[in-house]
Formats: structure tokens, C-alpha cells, sequence
């Protein structure tokens, strides 16, 4: 008895699409329920791990403490130095105005390095997330947009994601300038291989010079630039 050959199956494109998992990685201002996660779902097998909690959690003076030791320090700061400032105004001597310059240099001193330990403490607790959603989702293709686009450089350059990877307007260097980040540990070696940057001429946010500065520094990588804003509708 002879068998009966069957002809595959052709996959629609759209079919095809749904065969293909991404990773989308968020910016701050993202979310799983964002414009550009709901368009990857509706055309891909698309996971978008969610760090608006995380975002919304650190940024909040009620749930993070170092965010009210910055507050608290700032308040100080500025309620000393006018005291100080008033004090000289009616006494005329200098070192109430030494006293007044001296701590609010100190104070803009703790405050900065307040700051940049919180965004630190930020970038870690996100990077720990989408760590987890890559090694868990084993996806064909990282998508990463603006503050995500950190979190995937730092999985590229780290070997945890090797695969494909898109970036969109991505803000490795204005979070690593912000967090006191060594630029080194967000810039790949002259060898790496880089896919596609997408950046917007219009974006007010991420200046276009880094992902020119990012798509120079990798072997193979290709910079598209559109007629758009940050948002790249």
C-alpha cells in the first residue's frame, strides 16, 4: 500500500509572524498596555515584561526611602542656607555666607549621590527583570525601546541575550550618564555585531549623536533614521 503524500501546509504571512516570539523591553513611559506592546501582540507571539511597577515603586517618596532622603536633604539644604543667608544679611559677617556656599555644595553633593544610587538601584531591580523574561521566554528577537533600550545593550554586552536586536531610540548613555555608570560597561567591544538602530531626527529626549556614537562603535550594525519624535509612531 503506498502512502499518500501530503502537501505542507503554507503559512500565511501573518501566521509566519505569530511563529515568532520578541521580548519588548519597555522605556519609562512604556508598559505591557502601551501603543507599541499591544501592536507587537496583535502581529507577534510578543512578551512584555512589566517595570512600571518597579518604576512606579522607586520613583515614589513613600515606598522608596532614598528618594525621601533626597527630599529630606534637599528641604534641609535649602532651609539652612536661606537661615544662613538671612543671618549675614543682619550681622555682615562672611561666615555665615561661607557657611551658607559650604552646605549647600555639601548638600547638592549628597543629593546627587542620593540620586544617582537610586537610578542605579533602578537599573538593577529592571535588569534583573528582563534577565529573567530572556532566559525564561527564549525569544527570536529583543526589542528594546529608550530606558528598555538600556536594559538590552547591558544583556548584549553581558552575553546573556545573543540573538537579534532592535533598538528604538535607545537611552544606554543618558541613564548611564545619570546613574554615575561607567560609559565603557554600555558600549560594546569593537567586535560585536549590532542589528538595526531606529532613531527619530525630531527626538528631543535622546539625542540622535548616541545612537550614531552606539552604531559606530559595533561591527555590521545599521542606523535607520526616520522623520519622527522619541515616540516613533
Amino acid at each position: 500500500m503506498s502512502e499518500v503524500e501530503t502537501e505542507p501546509k503554507v503559512l500565511s504571512i501573518e501566521e509566519k509572524r505569530k511563529q515568532k516570539r520578541i521580548v519588548f523591553v519597555h522605556g519609562l513611559e512604556g508598559g505591557p498596555n502601551k501603543w507599541k506592546a499591544r501592536f507587537l501582540r496583535e502581529h507577534y507571539d510578543c512578551v512584555c515584561p512589566d517595570m512600571s511597577s518597579i518604576l512606579k515603586r522607586e520613583r515614589s517618596p513613600f515606598r522608596n526611602p532614598l528618594i525621601a532622603i533626597i527630599a529630606g536633604s534637599a528641604a534641609s539644604t535649602i532651609a539652612f542656607g536661606a537661615y544662613s543667608l538671612w543671618q549675614f544679611w543682619n550681622s555682615k559677617k562672611p561666615l555665615w555666607l561661607i557657611a551658607s556656599v559650604a552646605v549647600s555644595f555639601l548638600g547638592f553633593k549628597v543629593s546627587q549621590f542620593l540620586f544617582r544610587k537610586g537610578v542605579q538601584r533602578l537599573v538593577a531591580l529592571c535588569y534583573s527583570l528582563q534577565v529573567n523574561s530572556v532566559s525564561h521566554s527564549k525569544p527570536d528577537l529583543v526589542i528594546a525601546s529608550s530606558f528598555g533600550g538600556m536594559m538590552a545593550v547591558m544583556m548584549a554586552i553581558s552575553g546573556v541575550w545573543k540573538g537579534p536586536m532592535l533598538l528604538l531610540a535607545p537611552a544606554q548613555r543618558v541613564v548611564a550618564e545619570k546613574a554615575g555608570i561607567p560609559l565603557h560597561l554600555v558600549v560594546p567591544p569593537e567586535d560585536f555585531v549590532w542589528p538595526r538602530i531606529i532613531h527619530g531626527t525630531h527626538d528631543t529626549t535622546i539625542p540622535l549623536a548616541h545612537s550614531e556614537d552606539l552604531a559606530q562603535s559595533a561591527v555590521n550594525s545599521h542606523l535607520t533614521v526616520v522623520d519622527d519624535n522619541h515616540t516613533l509612531h
